[in-house]
């Protein structure tokens, strides 16, 4: 590995009130998607026992887009929209990635072709800074994707999931980073994952690393550089109700439910 490449989320900067609204919405709604399902859901069910054939129809396509396949393809249309940038304004969000570009200068003189894998904290407990910077690809690897993994129970609900697919979002699963690397993109994993939701503390950044030898063991047998990534200001957006520790009550049961 090399260097860091540090993205940073700022304080929230006076935004248009429509740019302010819109941001505040819909990036609640991706945050809070499965406290949303977990209401419609039910609530859908109640009305089609009612005999409302709209709910059922809503709930049919919602169990349809939960099981359709999914490609796993970057939707451009969808990955360099302005929308992109509204998010990105809302946190005020800046970047440096100056040390990768430099490494890869350094790469082309050797002969040597760039594969980096991309380790990024802290998870928080919505990884926003890894989702805003999804869109810069273009910028920081021009001519390569970084296509980034996910928990498996991210794609388990619908609409969620299409998102992750269409910004290059795969499952964390081995045969998904060897296949990823050996076809020529770059990788993007949160090594902490779960785990460090609960390692948040207002006065400190922690992450968690010492027990995912695996990860690194898998980038230094794909040939791969680590690209240590921190993420500032991940862990002040949300967070967690109660005791807020890896022993935690509610630690076990989101490492439970892999959510």
């Amino acid at each position: 590995g090399f260097g860091s490449t540090d993205l940073v989320i700022m304080a929230i900067r006076p935004l248009p009130l429509w740019k302010h609204a819109f941001a505040y919405v819909t990036l609640g709604l991706l945050c809070g998607w499965y406290y949303f399902l977990m209401i419609l859901y039910p609530l859908l069910l109640f009305l089609m026992y009612r005999g409302s054939y709209i709910a059922g129809g809503i709930f049919v396509a919602l169990l349809v887009l939960s099981f359709i396949p999914l490609k796993f393809k970057v939707w451009e249309g969808f990955m360099y929209c302005w929308i992109w940038n509204v998010w990105r304004d809302y946190f005020d969000f800046t970047g440096d990635w100056s040390s990768l570009t430099e490494q890869s200068e350094k790469n082309k003189k050797a002969g040597r072709p760039d594969k980096f894998f991309f380790f990024e904290f802290p998870h928080g407990i919505f990884p926003m800074g890894q989702f805003l910077s999804a869109s810069l690809i273009r910028d920081i690897t021009p001519g390569k994707m970084i296509c980034g993994t996910g928990a498996d129970i991210v794609f388990m609900f619908p609409v969620m999931r299409h998102v992750m697919a269409w910004i290059g979002t795969n499952p964390a699963k081995r045969a998904n980073i060897t296949k990823i690397l050996n076809r020529g993109d770059h990788l993007a994993i949160i090594p902490g994952g779960i785990a460090e939701m609960y390692l948040m503390n207002p006065d400190t950044e922690g992450i968690f690393l010492r027990k995912r030898q695996n990860t690194v063991k898998a980038a230094i047998q794909e040939g791969a550089d680590i690209v240590p990534v921190f993420f500032f200001g991940n862990t002040r957006i949300f967070s967690t109700v109660g005791k807020n520790s890896s022993d935690s009550l509610m630690s076990k049961l989101s490492r439970k439910l892999r959510a």
